[in-house]
């Protein structure tokens, strides 16, 4: 099941014992893989590092769970002056509590370099499912001051309860969920749009094809078939592309799931979409599609209808209620579906609520058209705004992390401090903190923000002592 291929590897073996139900010793298997050296693609020399540089410590053993943590610090042994490595260390280290009812709560931190991989299995058989995977970025991470990779994951009751990570799982994907125990039907998705993969986990040593099946939840009608896959290993990456058509709620959103015949295994499927978000669509226009609404980044518009075997031209504008509409691009269509992707900036989101209204406009006579526009996932998604305060804005629901706040309505000429708080109806609400404006630099941001209470969101608003009002402030996650 696994590749012999690693530079470091850990396994840790956390048991109890059957009869008594104390808990066992840890032990711990610490491996090193061969290190090959090459000079103008030949090799040159080969070395091992040794295993002492994995090291367990903080060990405590109790009735229904055992604590410990490991620290990895591994020179690369090929790179040496006399003797002394010359290279800095790859490094990783990681806190673990697992319980015995399956549970477990881990957290650590990583170079982000080379690849780093962390999978939870079940003792003494081949199931189990990935809790953590980070891919190469480049070796220049292994220096200071390139960030680490920093990451927790914890599951209570049988049920993620949190799941964060500092650097995206990878470039290209992006983590929205996982189940990592099912049977027969995993748990749903919300499924943003673009292409979708599930990593599948769980096949025994006698399963050589295993079907999973892709259902979009419909609570009106029967749901949605998507489409299949046929695993054939642990860790298979089942991918659909294009499915945006899944994304018709009122949230533009799609509740996915999996589904494969019921039996003995287990599996745990993790479910990635490429980073781009559904932001709107238009069906049977004919030369003007509706408007949308959008932040700066990339825009992508997926284009259908009569294009096959044909060149069709497509201008993308922006809606302005005071002169005429802004020219932002276009696009030649010759296949069906065609995807045409711009770039919006600050010159485009230049309204009050600092979004860019955009539609497409066509002087073919093909039509009608369809298309689904969507916006790279790491835009600034609008959670709210207050448009006219003096001293403290509305109140917006934020899922925490980073927040963006735009101002307007004070003179260009001013300097303004406005200060972020979090609203706390238990105790005194929580100041998070502050950020001056003045007439070239409008926008503020605040990272890190915790969420709490029972919705899982945090309560924001802008508070200021300034009489330069009244003040415009629109919010973004």
């Amino acid at each position: 099941m696994w590749s012999d291929d690693f530079r470091t590897r850990s396994d840790v073996y956390v048991t109890w014992d059957y009869r008594s139900g104390e808990p066992n010793g840890l032990h711990h298997d610490p491996q090193t893989g061969v290190t090959i050296g090459y000079l103008d693609g030949e090799e040159v020399a080969t070395d091992k590092a040794p295993t002492s540089d994995m090291k367990i410590e903080n060990e405590e053993f109790h009735t229904d769970w055992i604590s410990y943590s490991m620290d990895l610090a591994s020179n690369i042994p090929i790179l040496k002056a006399f003797d002394k490595p010359i290279a800095p260390a790859i490094d990783a280290e990681y806190d673990a509590k697992v319980y015995k009812n399956g549970d477990f709560e881990f957290s650590g931190t990583h170079d982000q370099a080379p690849s780093h991989e962390m999978y939870m299995m079940q003792y003494s058989s081949d199931w189990g499912f990935p809790i953590h995977q980070h891919e190469h970025q480049d070796f220049k991470y292994l220096f200071p001051p390139f960030p680490n990779c920093e990451w927790k994951i914890s599951v209570i009751n049988n049920e993620l309860v949190e799941n964060t990570q500092s650097i995206s799982d990878d470039g290209e994907w992006e983590r929205i969920g996982e189940d990592l125990k099912f049977t027969h039907i995993s748990d749903q998705v919300s499924y943003s749009g673009g292409d979708f993969k599930a990593q599948i986990w769980g096949l025994s040593a006698n399963d050589t094809n295993k079907t999973f099946k892709l259902y979009e939840y419909d609570p009106d009608n029967d749901d949605d078939y998507v489409g299949e896959c046929t695993v054939t290993t642990n860790a298979y990456d089942c991918i659909w592309e294009g499915i945006d058509d899944a994304t018709d709620g009122p949230n533009e959103k799609a509740e996915l799931y999996l589904k494969t015949e019921a039996g003995t295994n287990v599996f745990a499927a993790v479910f990635y979409e490429d980073g781009w978000s559904k932001v709107g669509s238009s069906s049977e226009f004919t030369d003007e599609s509706d408007r949308i609404s959008v932040a700066e980044g990339q825009l992508k518009a997926s284009i259908s209808g009569n294009l096959s075997g044909k060149k069709t031209t497509f201008y993308l504008y922006e809606y302005d209620p005071d002169n005429s509409d802004d020219y932002v691009g276009r696009c030649t269509v010759s296949n069906d579906p065609y995807e045409c992707v711009w770039e919006i900036n600050d010159s485009n989101t230049d309204g009050p609520n600092e979004l860019a209204e955009l539609y497409l406009l066509t002087y073919s006579t093909d039509g009608p058209f369809s298309v689904s526009f969507q916006q790279k996932g790491d835009s600034w998604e609008k959670i709210g705004e207050d448009l006219e305060f003096t001293t403290t804005s509305d109140r917006v629901s934020s899922n925490g992390g980073n927040v963006k706040v735009n101002f307007s309505g004070y003179d260009a000429s001013s300097t303004i401090t406005f200060q972020l708080y979090e609203y706390d109806p238990d105790n005194g609400d929580d100041h998070i903190g502050e950020c001056t404006v003045t007439g070239t630099k409008n926008s503020c941001n605040w990272k890190g923000i915790d969420v709490d209470g029972s919705n899982n969101k945090a309560e924001l608003y802008i508070l200021t002592n300034s009489t330069d009002c009244p003040f415009s402030a629109v919010f973004f996650d």
